[in-house]
């Protein structure tokens, strides 16, 4: 999902806050493929964003790092107990609820199964990865790639060894 995001070069057509909801996993229930992801647009008519480029960046890559943790751990974002503390004056999220949440559940990673994955998603996060954040940019994508794409390949490969070896 990483590489079809990184791909997409932040079409028009793709939401500005990218989340979710606008994305299906299928899976051949009697296949061991790895599931198919797919964004899917529930209007026909591009977005007409007033989001400038590095943000719909950032968001989209903070909504990758989301999704990297909920499906690490079998949550939601908006099951995280420190969520509740984080929410904005009128007891409802605002822009920061998610990203914050998120950054404190991160932390977890690490502990869970090892900084690689943990980095991976915490660049997600903070979209930091030293260059400008552009996705239609071959630096950027190079950096994404690197730190984000080939951390998950790892950690799937050792995954599905453990998995293959548990199941023996």
């Amino acid at each position: 999902m990483a590489t079809l995001l990184l791909s997409l070069d932040s079409p028009t057509w793709i939401p500005p806050n990218l989340d979710k909801t606008y994305i299906w996993v299928v899976k051949e229930p009697s296949s061991t493929a790895i599931p198919t992801p797919y964004f899917i647009q529930p209007d026909i008519l591009p977005y007409q964003s007033s989001t400038l480029k590095p943000e719909r960046t950032q968001n989209h890559l903070l909504s990758l790092g989301i999704l990297l943790l909920e499906l690490l751990f079998g949550q939601t974002l908006e099951e995280q107990p420190e969520r509740a503390g984080l929410m904005g004056p009128d007891g409802k999220p605002n822009r920061y609820t998610d990203l914050c949440t998120a950054i404190q559940w991160q932390e977890k990673v690490e502990l869970d199964v090892g900084d690689g994955l943990a980095e991976a998603i915490r660049r997600c996060l903070y979209c930091d990865f030293g260059v400008e954040r552009d996705m239609g940019s071959a630096s950027f994508v190079q950096a994404v790639l690197g730190n984000v794409v080939e951390p998950l390949k790892e950690f799937l490969r050792g995954w599905k060894t453990e998995a293959v070896v548990g199941a023996m």
